[in-house]
């Protein structure tokens, strides 16, 4: 990160060396969500989004009069291009919203408010977060592991198997023979 770059951390209270770390960088603004854990599953903005939201755009107003950014020039609407999808609300400087963790749609509780003052861009698609990477790990070695637990459990074609917490779903696809292996 260049020097004078801003930058905004949100973390729970279950984080022990990040306060450390953001404590370091002079330019850095922190926001720590008391009796919060923050599991990668959680929806933190659907959960914290109004301790959030002030934050973010007292964060976003203080950037702006270090750099003053043109406000854009978009019109509202959703769209697709080269598979990122693409959600324009707002009006003002543009705001840029990638994936956190699972879904584009943790963003949603925010984007009425970023909007009032900016336009909210936010993105996602299949090739963009962290669903990506949960994904490819049928392509790769985890996908022989599974196999061979598989292997072992001799699961019969009526058997029902629960596929809890492994992401996306590739697991569950890849045993109904929806995903090649």
């Amino acid at each position: 990160m260049p020097p004078g770059a801003p930058l905004l951390v949100v973390y729970g209270s279950g984080a022990v060396m990040l306060p450390g770390l953001v404590s370091g960088l002079p330019d850095a603004t922190s926001l720590q969500l008391s009796d919060y854990e923050g599991a990668p599953w959680s929806n933190v903005l659907a959960e914290r989004g109004d301790e959030i939201a002030p934050t973010m755009l007292e964060f976003l107003s203080r950037a702006e009069q270090l750099r003053p950014i043109e406000p854009a020039r978009l019109v509202d609407g959703d769209g697709e291009i080269a598979g990122i999808t693409y959600r324009i609300r707002g009006s003002g400087p543009p705001v840029l919203l990638l994936p956190l963790n699972l879904a584009r749609s943790q963003w949603e509780p925010l984007v009425p408010v970023l909007a009032q003052h900016h336009t909210t861009i936010v993105v996602g698609g299949a090739h963009m977060g962290v669903v990506p990477l949960l994904e490819g790990r049928m392509q790769g070695r985890y996908r022989g592991v599974l196999r061979a637990v598989v292997d072992r459990a001799h699961p019969r074609n009526e058997d029902a198997v629960l596929e809890v917490g492994c992401g996306p779903g590739a697991v569950a696809r890849w045993r109904s023979g929806l995903l090649v292996a």
